[in-house]
């Protein structure tokens, strides 16, 4: 290697370390992604949270079991939240489940006596 060749790769082994472990590397990294993340949150539009807000401020009932897309239905069309609430709560109880006693099990209306 000759001195020219010598002196460009430690600029370049320099722009490197410095790029991933200078001081505020970090730092940089952290408000890069920061700016991406408020980028991203910009282009997609209200998020649910805030959805759920108007909803609250609106007096919807059971605004928190509503999903982004019947929040925005509810908002649009105060008159339909009456119907699209009642969808959703069925829904909601749906995801509880229905299963039966097991036979043999003992449910809690017919436990046996303590001894």
């Amino acid at each position: 290697m000759t001195i020219v060749e010598k002196t460009k790769s430690k600029k370049v082994l320099h722009a490197i370390h410095d790029k991933y472990y200078a001081k505020d590397a970090k730092k940089q990294e952290k408000t890069a992604v920061a700016e991406r993340a408020s980028e991203i949150v910009k282009t997609k539009g209200p998020s649910r949270n805030d959805l759920m807000l108007k909803a609250k401020a609106a007096g919807i009932k059971n605004f928190r079991i509503l999903n982004k897309e019947e929040l925005f239905q509810v908002l649009d069309h105060p008159g339909d939240a009456i119907s699209i609430t009642e969808k959703a709560v069925t829904r909601w109880k749906a995801g509880w489940g229905n299963r039966k006693a097991k036979p043999g099990a003992f449910t809690s209306a017919c436990q046996p006596p303590r001894v």
